[in-house]
């Protein structure tokens, strides 16, 4: 074996180069120190005399060199400049990220190479933990919850009530000012609408369930805000209504169902029907909504009232107003509401004696009044309707469809009707239509056919017509319809008649004209046609002929005879629908009247009404006792008799009043035959 050799002593490992500097040069001469590397340090104190980046005067840096050659490398040197090595973070809390940053060129014990940790004593805070709500940093990024993996969503709650409808969603630890959790608000502008509130009748989603109903629903909202079910207030039977009185103001809501109820308002009340088939039954008692209570508005709309009794008048002493009555100075409306199936003593629909009344897109039908007004009765006040019609009611002894009367009112009840239309109405008594006594009525027609009196029947009394404008009445048509024939829509009788003399008048379909106590439209005096010379005058018939043309009332006759001795005249009109032997009808009998000296003989009650298309015979038969009559002929031929074509003239020596005029036949038309020269007619044209 060989021998163990001692062991050395460990030197400092020296680069080789350096080492052969030391050593003399082999078979040369020892030159001393040398600076190889330029740096201004020999050999003897540069520890590596051949980088010139190595000496004592160099910076000692992290590369693994004695670069100052101090014996020390890198970080066992305190001149070290940290500045070149890399840079480590002290983590306290061992959770892989430090707080305290620290230079070295190798990585110190208890540090980590990331930084960041906002809690070094709290493992749980870091750059990479999650933010949750706990009023920490968690995650280091200088926000406190924001972002929190754990925090809420919260949404705009528009109205307050607890509910969002899902808009403007955040997500915060803590509900920010006006937002909530809970989402599915139907309506976010009404606090009253929100799921899990009570399902009133007010036509909205109140709980944001479309499943939920409102039918059989009634809601009473007070002006003071208070809401209350009343359902069960309302809830009668067919033929036994409850009885409810409305004491405060407010607005009572149905939803669709039948309501078997009559309601007394006692303040200002609204009551509205929502949605479709609401109706306010009040069969067997009072009337559906009434009041007698002064100063209020009673609104009522979008329902129909059937049924209906009428309540006790106070000032009539008998029952009023089968749908609707108000007996105060109050103001009634009613808008979108059907009227029908009411009866009572006045007005079977409505009634009203003192209270304005407004009405727009009402219908009333099939109601009866067994005194007066079958559709409706007005008694002072002042009225606007607005596309109404009334139908098939009946009056009783007075006006089956409206009855406007004065009361207590010193001037005329002024009426006002668009587009109303009072069509198929009766009265078993007199005036099938519409009575006027005391009023003053404007009745116009937006278009053709939107307003009329139409189909009237009042059987027993044909004498009032469809319509009479009486005592202290005006009235005046615009584009109103009155019926034809043609039309299958003509009233029964005379369209209307004025003033106590009933005098008669036809119109038209569109008419227009005006009537007030003492008659309607506009007379129009017209003399007739003759021949020319004199003529003795005893028993003859003397007639003009007249074709009318359009509707009209022979309001006067008259013709200017004298007398030389003691003579009687009748003024005559006949009528035919075509003038042929044996066709005509005795109308109007004027007479005996007395033949004076001079000046003529007059009627001014003819009051005959004029039908177009029908030939009218104009006459005077005269007969002396004593001496003659005899009167002044002109020259002239058939004239315009202001309500239709003079046709021609005639006279008969056989004329015994009240047979036909025999002697005439549709060959005589022409000027061959004589008439008086002042033989005239008034006509009141409509």
């Amino acid at each position: 074996m060989r021998a163990r050799l001692p062991a050395l002593a460990v030197l400092p490992v020296l680069p080789v180069l350096s080492l052969l500097a030391l050593l003399p040069a082999c078979g040369g001469e020892d030159k001393g120190p040398q600076d190889r590397d330029g740096d201004g340090y020999d050999s003897m104190t540069d520890c590596n005399d051949f980088d010139a980046s190595v000496g004592p005067d160099a910076v000692e840096v992290c590369n693994g060199i004695d670069d100052d050659c101090d014996g020390k490398i890198d970080d066992e040197d305190p001149s070290l400049d940290a500045s070149t090595g890399l840079t480590w973070f002290f983590d306290g809390d061992g959770d892989g990220y430090g707080a305290t940053a620290v230079q070295a060129c190798l990585q110190p014990a208890g540090t980590v190479a990331v930084g960041g940790d906002c809690e070094d004593g709290d493992a749980a805070v870091n750059p990479a933990a999650t933010e949750v709500c706990n009023g920490i940093d968690d995650d280091c990024d200088g926000t406190v919850d924001l972002g929190a993996a754990d925090a809420g969503t919260w949404y705009a709650d528009a109205d307050g009530d607890g509910y969002s409808a899902g808009l403007g969603a955040v997500q915060a630890c803590t509900a920010p000012a006006g937002s909530v959790e809970l989402v599915g608000d139907c309506d976010d502008t009404d606090s009253q609408v929100h799921p899990g509130a009570v399902e009133g009748c007010d036509g909205r989603d109140d709980d944001c369930d479309p499943t939920t109903t409102e039918d059989g629903l009634a809601t009473w909202e007070g002006e003071d805000g208070s809401v209350e079910d009343w359902s069960a207030r309302l809830a009668g039977d067919e033929g036994t209504p409850l009885a409810v009185a409305v004491p405060a103001a407010g607005t009572l809501s149905l939803c669709p169902g039948t309501w078997d109820a009559t309601v007394a308002a006692q303040a200002d009340l609204t009551v509205v029907g929502v949605g479709e088939g609401v109706v306010l039954r009040a069969e067997g008692a009072g009337a559906g909504l009434w009041t007698r209570t002064d100063g209020i508005t009673l609104s009522v709309r979008d329902l129909s009232i059937m049924g209906g009794a009428g309540v006790m008048s106070t000032g009539l002493s008998t029952t009023a107003g089968g749908g609707l009555s108000c007996e105060a100075d109050s103001a009634l409306v009613v808008d979108h509401v059907e009227l029908s199936g009411g009866s009572a003593d006045l007005g079977g629909g409505l009634f009203s004696l003192g209270c304005d009344t407004t009405l727009s897109d009402v219908l009333i039908h099939d109601t009866t009044a067994s005194t007066s007004g079958g559709g409706a009765l007005l008694m002072d006040g002042a009225h606007d309707w607005t596309r109404v019609t009334v139908r098939d009611a009946d009056g009783g002894e007075h006006a089956g469809g409206v009855d406007v009367q004065a009361f207590a009112a010193t001037s005329p009840i002024p009426v006002s009707f668009t587009d109303v239309r009072l069509d198929g109405n009766q009265a078993a008594g007199s005036v099938s239509g519409m009575r006027l006594v005391g009023a003053d009525l404007d009745w116009a027609g937006s278009t053709a056919g939107a307003a009329g009196l139409v189909s009237g029947n009042d059987p027993l009394d044909p004498f009032y017509g469809a319509l009479w404008v009486g005592t202290g009445s005006s009235a005046r048509f615009d584009n109103v319809d009155f019926g034809t024939a043609a039309g299958g829509d003509d009233n029964a009788t005379v369209d209307l008649t004025a003033g106590l003399g009933l005098l008669p008048y036809e119109a038209g379909d569109g008419a227009t004209f005006q009537c007030d106590s003492e008659g309607c439209g506009s007379p129009v005096e017209q003399g007739l046609g003759s021949t020319g010379g004199t003529e003795y005058l005893d028993g003859y018939i003397i007639t003009d002929v007249v074709q009318a043309s359009d509707w009209g009332t022979l309001s006067s006759l008259w013709v200017d005879l004298n007398s030389s001795g003691t003579c009687t005249v009748d003024l005559v009109v006949f009528s035919a629908a075509a003038p042929s032997t044996h066709s005509w009808v005795l109308e109007r009998d004027s007479g005996p009247l007395d033949v004076p000296t001079s000046g003529g003989v007059r009627d001014d009650g003819l009051a005959l009404l004029a039908v177009p298309g029908r030939y009218y015979a104009l006459g005077a038969a005269v007969d002396c006792s004593s001496g003659t009559a005899n009167d002044a002929y002109g020259s002239g031929g058939p004239t315009d008799a202001g309500f239709g074509r003079a046709v021609g003239f005639s006279y008969s020596n056989s004329y015994v009043l009240g047979d036909s005029l025999d002697t005439w036949s549709a060959d005589t038309y022409g000027t061959s035959y004589r008439a008086p020269y002042h033989l005239s007619v008034t006509v009141t044209r409509l």
